[in-house]
């Protein structure tokens, strides 16, 4: 007989068959990310409620900032310049944050659009192109950059 029994037998009469719901005196753990009792996922929500992160994050450069400039007079040139690696990924990430959520209220918009127009001339509704929203996106960013030029000088 070999030391492990084949599992492409099936089990016999006298033999209990093992499975993880069996054993004994085990809780059942389950992951509330794929419970549907947990809900659906709503994002509007999820960035309203840890907006307060983005606060933590923009004090948290300013501190690697103040860091990264004391590190350069003392001569560390090699830590401050890890420290402006770590900085330049943040800043990327708030960039593709902000592009993400440019494109949800471009998305938002023309949804909003096309309700008044199925509303007032009966018009079906469109599924827009991702080339329209992109030119969108893009559009706000260049609006948003060019008030920030303004407001600087």
């Amino acid at each position: 007989r070999p030391l492990e029994v084949s599992s492409r037998a099936p089990v016999s009469a006298g033999r209990e068959r093992k499975s993880s719901s069996s054993m004994s005196g085990s809780a059942i753990i389950t992951d509330p990310r794929f419970n549907d009792l947990t809900g659906s996922f709503n994002a509007e929500g999820f960035a309203k409620a840890y907006s307060f992160l983005n606060d933590y994050r923009e004090s948290e450069k300013a501190e690697m900032n103040k860091e990264m400039a004391k590190l350069k007079k003392k001569g560390k040139i090699a830590e401050a310049e890890g420290i402006q690696a770590e900085l330049k990924r943040m800043q990327s990430q708030d960039v593709a944050r902000r592009r993400l959520s440019l494109k949800h209220e471009a998305m938002k918009d023309i949804r909003q659009k096309q309700r008044e127009q199925v509303a007032k001339t009966g018009k079906m509704p469109y599924f827009p192109k991702q080339s329209e929203v992109r030119k969108r996106v893009k559009d706000a960013m260049l609006r948003e950059t060019a008030g920030k030029g303004k407001g600087a000088q």
